[in-house]
């Protein structure tokens, strides 16, 4: 991957990150920063254009997704390896530490459960936002099963590193934007399914490093079915997470629900946010009109630069 000459690095903060405000992968950049203090430039990279921007191109060549973390004009990508680099480069004696001590835990209580997560929940969330009849009941109690399971991780702690806030609760609390759409597509109360779940996302969204990132629920709901949108030649779907994937689909087969989901399983397997799939992480109201009031909250479309100086280290400058 590039690194930024310096006339253009120059022009950057130290420490940048690329992302989309509705990116759930990027959300666990942002909220590492901010837990550990790290002031930070963000740029917004608008994924409801196609065609990614030149800096993305860049830093990102093989996969041009983002979040990208640029350090010193130095670009790191993927979301679970820069959240590792954050914790590695500004987590210290005097600073919190996102991952465990001990290398076991590390192996085992972390990074064992964040790839559960990455591999095995979002591809059932995929599923269960997706498929409808049968297919989405059994997607459904999939899904609620591998939550189960995560409670059981974090049984009668107040965060899954313990007492203290640490990687996997950066890794999963993203999620809980889309818990509201869980419901509305399940029909289940997620807060009789899962009640300490349910508690920790409380306690999660009490810190200001997750309340300041996180969208609303009602902001990432997806639709009751499957959002289409059709051009000449793309199929584009809503999928977990928020996210819109165009997926190539013959007319023939327009319909089939067995070929789509498998050309959409084809794309989320290429790349952790492809450009050549991913469209947007837009809700509904965003999908179909972009409202006045989530432009003040969020920003308009396209490249927005914004300096962020975590509320910790605000507090310890003023």
């Amino acid at each position: 991957m590039e690194k930024l000459d310096m006339d253009v690095a120059g022009e950057m903060s130290e420490v940048t990150c690329v992302d989309f405000w509705g990116n759930g992968f990027g959300m666990r950049v942002r909220i590492a920063l901010r837990e550990l203090g790290v002031p930070f430039e963000y740029i917004e990279e608008d994924l409801r254009v196609r065609e990614r921007s030149d800096l993305v191109r860049r830093m990102n060549p093989v996969h041009r997704s983002i979040p990208i973390l640029i350090h010193h004009g130095r670009p790191v990508c993927g979301s679970i390896n820069i959240v590792e680099y954050i914790d590695e480069v500004w987590g210290g004696e005097e600073t919190t530490h996102l991952l465990p001590n001990n290398p076991a835990d590390r192996a085992d209580d972390a990074r064992f459960w964040a790839d559960f997560i990455d591999h095995k929940v979002f591809s059932t969330q995929t599923r269960f936002f997706t498929s409808k009849g049968e297919e989405k009941d059994a997607a459904k109690e999939e899904l609620v099963q591998q939550l189960k399971r995560l409670e059981e991780v974090l049984g009668d702690n107040a965060f899954f590193s313990g007492d203290e806030f640490g990687f996997l609760d950066v890794v999963f609390i993203p999620f809980s934007s889309m818990f509201y759409g869980y419901e509305q597509h399940g029909a289940f109360d997620l807060e009789v399914e899962c009640p300490k779940l349910t508690q920790w996302e409380k306690r999660c969204k009490q810190r200001e490093s997750v309340s300041e990132v996180l969208p609303d629920g009602k902001e990432m709901q997806v639709i009751k079915n499957m959002i289409e949108y059709k051009d000449a030649n793309k199929n584009t779907y809503l999928l977990g997470s928020g996210i819109l994937i165009a997926v190539p689909v013959p007319k023939q087969h327009a319909a089939s629900g067995k070929v789509i989901q498998s050309a959409i399983q084809k794309s989320l397997k290429e790349a952790e946010y492809s450009p050549s799939s991913l469209l947007s992480s837009l809700s509904l109201s965003l999908s179909l009109s972009l409202s006045l009031s989530s432009i003040r909250k969020h920003g308009p479309a396209g490249h927005t630069h914004k300096k962020c100086f975590p509320s910790k280290l605000t507090k310890s400058l003023n």
